[in-house]
C-alpha cells in the first residue's frame, strides 16, 4: 500500500489509493494506512480530508527505490 502511495508522490488521497490498491478491501487499506500513521511514516493533512503526506521525503524515496 505504501509503495503505491509513494508512486503518487509526497501527498496522496485515500480514494485514489483505494482505487489503485483494488485487491484489498477498503477496510484493509484503511487499517494499513492507520498503521503507517502510527509508525510515523505518513500523516493526515488537516486542511484536506482524506489526504495524506509522507512525513519525510526520504521515506517516500526509500520506498520508491525498492520498487526498482
Amino acid at each position: 500500500m505504501l509503495a503505491v502511495a509513494a508512486v503518487f508522490g509526497v501527498e496522496f488521497g485515500l480514494q485514489s489509493l483505494v482505487r489503485v490498491v483494488g485487491d484489498l478491501p477498503d477496510a484493509e487499506t484503511t487499517a494499513a494506512l492507520d498503521e503507517a500513521i502510527a509508525a510515523g511514516l505518513v500523516r493526515e493533512l488537516r486542511e484536506q480530508a482524506a489526504r495524506f503526506r509522507f512525513t519525510h521525503a526520504l521515506i517516500r524515496e526509500t520506498i520508491s527505490e525498492e520498487l526498482g
